[in-house]
């Protein structure tokens, strides 16, 4: 995914990301500077934008935001600790040759959760 990013100068130099406006609402902004779009790193809510400038352009870089990485990992084992007694059921009924009790669909969430941990782990492997 590709977002673009406009950064607006005042008339004093100032840099917005949104238009300046004086106190009658009138846009003042002296100039418009478009940053060229940027890839925006999945899940973008683990990573945090930072303005950088390298004295000619801006530009925005991502980093992982550990702290949220860290609440998603224990959201996600917290569920599937929560959901760990639909598989030993599943096994159960197996075992005994009784009706499932659960359908596949039930544990897509699980199988997704799973990845998504995975996802995170190795992200924060990578710093």
């Amino acid at each position: 995914m590709e977002e673009l990013l406009n950064l607006y100068v005042g008339l004093d130099g100032s840099v917005h990301l949104e238009p300046v406006l004086d106190e009658n609402g009138e846009d003042i902004t002296k100039y418009i500077i478009e940053v060229d779009s940027y890839p925006i790193q999945e899940p973008k809510d683990l990573h945090t934008p930072v303005l950088m400038y390298d004295g000619k352009d801006f530009y925005t870089e991502y980093e992982v935001d550990q702290s949220a990485c860290w609440a998603e990992i224990h959201r996600i084992k917290a569920f599937l600790k929560n959901t760990d007694y639909m598989v030993i059921k599943m096994y159960e009924s197996l075992i005994l040759g009784t009706p499932a009790p659960y359908k596949a669909e039930d544990f897509i969430k699980r199988d997704e959760e799973r990845d998504k941990l995975q996802m995170i782990e190795e992200l924060l492997a990578k710093i």
